[in-house]
């Protein structure tokens, strides 16, 4: 299974929450996504997986996010925050990597 990787959640004002997740393999994506659902942020770190892992649990995640209308930005080369619908994402571009 992936790894929080400070075992917290994170609160905004709002009461939206935002969980950072770093998965181990694809299987990780069902509980990515099951945030997703339940309207929370998620911040994925990829830079524990190969490349054509990446791929594949992008693609997945596109997916999802498509369907639940949400977005999804690239903060670094290896983390994404993936948003579900409502919630604007704005990164400056001083962060951006």
């Amino acid at each position: 299974m992936g790894k929080y990787m400070d075992e917290r959640y994170f609160r905004n004002n709002q009461t939206q929450r935002a969980v950072i997740y770093s998965p181990r393999t694809y299987k990780d994506v069902q509980l990515l996504i099951d945030h997703l659902k339940m309207r929370e942020q998620v911040i994925v770190d990829f830079s524990t997986l190969n490349q054509q892992a990446v791929y594949r649990i992008l693609d997945f995640m596109s997916g999802a996010i498509y369907a639940l209308d949400g977005s999804i930005q690239q903060i670094t080369k290896n983390i994404f925050l993936f948003a579900p619908q409502g919630v604007t994402i704005t990164i400056p571009p001083q962060i951006r990597g």
